[in-house]
């Protein structure tokens, strides 16, 4: 059987052109946030894989380093 009755589906409708300009503009300014924290946990993430990155490379220049300078040395 099919409900007939929509009166809890249109009470969330918005009704005016004026309501729904309001939540559009309340949807693009949770996309910004949204966009935002995203973008600032990327550059931060990014400086910390950076980061990580350049202190994996040196900790691997100065293993071959130390393994050039044993083999030399015998």
């Amino acid at each position: 059987m099919v409900p007939t009755d929509f009166s809890a589906v249109v009470e969330g409708v918005p009704l005016t052109t004026m309501q729904i300009e309001q939540q559009n503009k309340e949807i693009r300014r949770a996309e910004e946030l949204i966009t935002s924290v995203i973008n600032q946990l990327d550059e931060e993430k990014g400086m910390k894989l950076f980061s990580h990155s350049v202190h994996s490379v040196t900790l691997y220049r100065q293993m071959h380093t130390l393994i050039f300078r044993k083999k030399t040395s015998t």
